[in-house]
């Protein structure tokens, strides 16, 4: 049972993954690389002390997760992808930036106008 407990879990943390991420590129985030690693390690900070608390309130029983540990962890690990998605592509986004968006001040741009 903790298989199909874990595995739909699974997708739906790919799937918010994909979307949070897809949404983060799209925000106008700060160039602060370190407010994204911050992110990062806040976002497994709550999850590991979320999953904790969950382990010490009965949240799994023989070997099954109770649906409030089912809820719990879904919840946890959301907030866990989240966390590292926004975080990742903060710190891409700042050490790399945006240069294939703004081409006003490119070598092309003026080797054509010449």
């Amino acid at each position: 049972m903790i298989w199909a407990q874990g595995s739909l879990c699974l997708v739906l943390w790919i799937a918010f993954g994909y979307w949070s991420s897809r949404k983060a590129w799209s925000a106008d985030l700060p160039k602060k690389p370190w407010s994204g690693i911050g992110l990062m390690v806040l976002g497994a900070v709550v999850m590991f002390t979320g999953m904790a608390a969950l382990v010490s309130i009965g949240g799994m029983r023989d070997g099954v997760l109770t649906p409030m540990g089912w809820i719990g962890s879904g919840f946890f690990g959301l907030i866990f992808i989240g966390a590292q998605s926004y975080g990742s592509v903060w710190v891409m986004r700042s050490v790399a930036g945006l240069e294939t968006r703004d081409n006003k001040d490119t070598s092309k741009k003026q080797d054509l106008e010449k």
